[in-house]
């Protein structure tokens, strides 16, 4: 009995173990669920480069005009959200706080964000809720990322590829260059039951893995018989 209940210990431990490991892993691609892209995407992520430090003189205007989309119905109602590649060099600890913007004509809300949740060569998501995908569609809208108390060494970077348009082209500390912020456009969506089922998913993952680990760690080798 005390060895059937040391097993089920071991198991226990060892799903957590295997259960942390995994949300660390896969929690960014399970909060994705919230969150359904405007146009479908290949995936495919163009060559780019660090546009530098979100220092407090850091500002960076990104036009942005959203013609049309792939989503309809009421997902036209839903907040409206960027999703940004950013980068913290390397996972160094990094503080401040930067902005995030969004202006359609005489309309605009900021979000602020601390650099040291940022993840290295990641995708992190700005919702602006008083905006909905209806209204931006069609008008010229201004996205702009702005340092707010970040110091040199100690703040995290968007990343720039080559505009696709001229009316793309991102405008850097008030230079107008032909590069754009590399980013996407969604909406964010009701989506608890799909993100609980990520987790359980994942659960039952770790309880698998940790079952096989152990039932490996405990097994023994047959003993060949001696010969006759």
């Amino acid at each position: 009995m005390r060895l059937q209940h040391s097993l089920i210990a071991q198991w226990l431990a060892m799903s957590l173990l295997f259960g942390f490991i995994l949300f660390l892993y896969y929690h960014q691609d399970v909060a994705a669920y919230r969150y359904k892209q405007t146009h479908a995407s290949t995936g495919e992520i163009p060559p780019h480069h660090p546009a530098g430090e979100i220092t407090s003189s850091f500002v960076i205007e990104q036009p942005l005009l959203l013609k049309d989309t792939d989503l309809q119905g009421r997902d036209l109602n839903q907040p409206f959200c960027v999703s940004l590649l950013m980068a913290n060099y390397m996972n160094r600890r990094n503080q401040g706080e930067f902005s995030v913007s969004l202006r359609i004509a005489e309309r605009s809300q900021s979000q602020r964000l601390q650099a040291r949740k940022i993840n290295d060569n990641a995708w992190e998501f700005v919702c602006f809720d008083e905006f909905r995908l209806a209204d931006v569609l069609g008008q010229p809208a201004l996205l702009t990322v702005g340092g707010v108390d970040g110091q040199p060494g100690r703040s995290v970077t968007a990343w720039l590829t080559p505009a696709t348009r001229t009316d793309a082209q991102a405008t850097l500390n008030g230079k107008r260059t032909d590069q754009q912020l590399l980013f996407s456009t969604h909406v964010r969506i009701h989506a608890v039951p799909h993100m609980v089922n990520g987790y359980v998913l994942m659960t039952l993952a770790a309880m698998i893995m940790a079952a096989l680990t152990l039932g490996a760690c405990h097994a023994r080798p047959t003993r060949e018989a001696p010969p006759g």
